[in-house]
C-alpha cells in the first residue's frame, strides 16, 4: 500500500495542495536562487553597454528593474532616508548657523523684503531652538525661498541633492563619489591645496583667480577696498567651512557650492 494511502490522501491531492500554498522553504529556496542569478545583470549590462551620455539615462531608467526584488524599492528608500537622518544628525545646526551668519550680512536685501524677513526669523528659531537644531529638511525647505530673493542664479541644487543621493546608492561603481563631486562641483582640484591651508606664496592674481572660481566677491579697479590679506582670510574661512562639510557625502558638497554665494563681504 503507498504511504499517500496509509494516510487517508491522495497524491494528487496532496501535490495539488503543494502548488498552491508551497512551503516557507521552498518560497526561501526559490527567492534565494532568483536573487543569486540576478545579481549578475547588472554588471553583465554594464560590460555590454558602452559607457558614454547617451547610454547613462538608459542604465539609469533600467538598471534598478534589474536588481533583485527585495532590493529594488523599499532598499533604496530605507537608504536613502538613513543617508538623510546621518546628515540632520551631523550637518543640520552647522548648516542653520552659517546660513543665518551669511544672511545678516544682507540686512539691507532683508530689510526690504518682508518674506525675506520671515524667512530669516525662521532659520534664527530653528538655530536657537534646540529641539529643531537637527531637522535637515526643515532647513532645506527654506533654501529656494531664499534663493528667490537672493537672485542666487538658476543652479537648481534640490535637484542635485536628489540626483547625487540617488546616483550614489545605485550607481556606485559606475559614478564613484569622488567623480560625481568633481563633476558637480564648479571648483577645481587647487581644493586639496586650499583646504589644507597653504596658502603661502601666492599671488595677486592667484588669489583673485581662487576667488572666481568660488564667486567669492572680487574688487574692481575703481573700488579696490579688498586687500589681498582680506581676500585671503575668506578664502581660508571658505576652505574651513568646506572641509567641514567634506566629512559628509556628495549632497553636502553641493550644499557648500549653494552657500558660497552667501560670502558676501562688507
Amino acid at each position: 500500500m503507498d504511504q499517500w494511502e496509509k494516510r487517508g490522501t491522495s497524491f494528487s491531492a496532496v501535490a495539488a495542495s503543494a502548488s498552491v500554498t508551497p512551503s516557507r522553504r521552498q518560497v526561501r529556496f526559490v527567492a534565494q536562487v532568483k536573487q543569486d542569478w540576478m545579481r549578475f545583470v547588472p554588471f553583465m549590462v554594464y560590460l555590454a553597454v558602452p559607457f558614454s551620455a547617451f547610454t547613462l539615462p538608459i542604465i539609469i531608467r533600467f538598471a534598478p528593474g534589474m536588481l533583485p526584488t527585495g532590493f529594488r524599492g523599499h532598499r533604496i528608500q530605507e537608504l536613502m532616508d538613513h543617508s538623510t537622518l546621518t546628515m540632520q544628525a551631523t550637518l543640520g545646526p552647522d548648516l542653520a548657523k552659517v546660513m543665518v551668519e551669511k544672511l545678516d550680512k544682507c540686512s539691507n536685501e532683508i530689510a526690504q523684503d518682508s518674506a525675506m524677513q520671515f524667512q530669516h526669523s525662521i532659520l534664527r528659531r530653528m538655530v536657537n531652538d534646540r529641539e529643531t537644531q537637527a531637522q535637515y529638511s526643515e532647513i532645506l525647505a527654506t533654501l529656494p525661498l531664499i534663493r528667490v530673493h537672493l537672485n542666487l542664479g538658476k543652479f537648481d541644487y534640490i535637484d542635485s541633492i536628489k540626483m547625487a543621493s540617488f546616483s550614489r546608492i545605485t550607481l556606485p561603481f559606475l559614478f564613484p563619489k569622488a567623480r560625481l563631486i568633481r563633476r558637480m562641483s564648479i571648483i577645481r582640484q587647487d581644493d586639496a591645496l586650499l583646504v589644507r591651508e597653504r596658502f603661502v606664496g601666492l599671488s595677486h592674481e592667484e588669489i583673485v583667480e581662487a576667488c572666481r572660481m568660488r564667486q567669492l566677491p572680487i574688487p574692481s579697479k575703481e573700488e579696490g577696498h579688498i586687500s589681498d590679506e582680506e581676500m585671503l582670510e575668506l578664502l581660508k574661512e571658505h576652505a574651513r567651512f568646506t572641509e567641514r562639510l567634506a566629512v559628509a557625502d556628495v549632497p553636502a558638497f553641493v550644499l557648500a557650492r549653494v552657500l558660497k554665494s552667501y560670502y558676501v563681504y562688507e
